[in-house]
């Protein structure tokens, strides 16, 4: 496999067309109702986050658009066809701080999150970033750690924080695109995003120990079988050798 670039590509192909499969379905699985809204959050938004932590940035984020823009054909968003950049960015975020690249999912959020406040609705639902002010400063602190955590399958419980903490961070990245969108398109008031607060800490919790409990039985079965997956190829863990120092 290593040495077999064709192969490789055939590989990763078939894992992009898998997990995007994943993720549409995924999309038709209620998790919890939107407050303010008509809609629910379904057990996509696990899905999309394991992706990311399995297959990196660029294979999990090309299995989130398939997934993404099937999912919205299946169960249409009140975003309209934007709405598979959400699925994306999750996925993305995840990969990009498991390979390392937590400067740029640092910024991505951070960037996000300025964004929030530009929004007229941000500035009174301000409260609402908290979520993601602590996603920043997890990714800020722990992101040289969380690799090496969530690729350290002797000790599962590390692997467990790991995923969940780099779930969580992913996730918010995607929730506050979302609440940008839901102020803008969809013109939500800020009385929306108050309410929802403690909803919001519940199901981020939620959200990414479900992505860290599915993910961490997945990585151990495959680690288990010797099977070739993006998250422990060679390449993947370049810069991971100093694993005791990073303990």
């Amino acid at each position: 496999m290593e040495n077999d670039p064709k192969l490789r590509r055939t590989v990763d192909a078939s894992f992009i067309a898998i997990f995007g499969a994943l993720i549409a379905l995924s999309s038709l699985i209620p998790l919890s109702i939107v407050v303010g809204g008509s809609g629910v959050f379904s057990l996509t938004w696990v899905i999309q986050t394991l992706t990311g932590v399995l297959l990196g940035p660029y294979v999990g984020g090309g299995a989130a658009i398939i997934g993404g823009l099937t999912g919205n054909l299946i169960y249409p968003s009140g975003f309209g066809p934007i709405a598979f950049i959400l699925p994306v960015l999750a996925a993305v975020q995840a990969g990009l701080i498991v390979w390392r690249r937590w400067r740029i999912a640092a910024l991505l959020l951070g960037s996000l999150i300025i964004l929030w406040f530009l929004v007229p609705v941000g500035l009174v639902a301000w409260p609402m970033a908290l979520f993601h002010l602590l996603g920043l400063i997890i990714i800020i602190a722990l992101g040289r750690r969380l690799p090496v955590m969530i690729r350290d399958v002797e000790y599962p419980r590390r692997v467990f924080t790991g995923w969940f903490l780099t779930a969580y961070c992913a996730d918010v990245s995607r929730h506050m695109l979302g609440n940008i969108f839901s102020a803008v398109i969809l013109s939500f008031p800020p009385e929306v995003f108050l309410l929802a607060l403690p909803f919001t800490a519940i199901e981020q919790t939620v959200f990414a120990a479900s992505s860290a409990l599915i993910g961490v039985s997945i990585l151990l079965i495959i680690t288990s079988a010797k099977l070739d997956i993006p998250l422990m190829r060679p390449e993947g863990q370049e810069g991971l050798t100093d694993r005791n120092k990073l303990r």
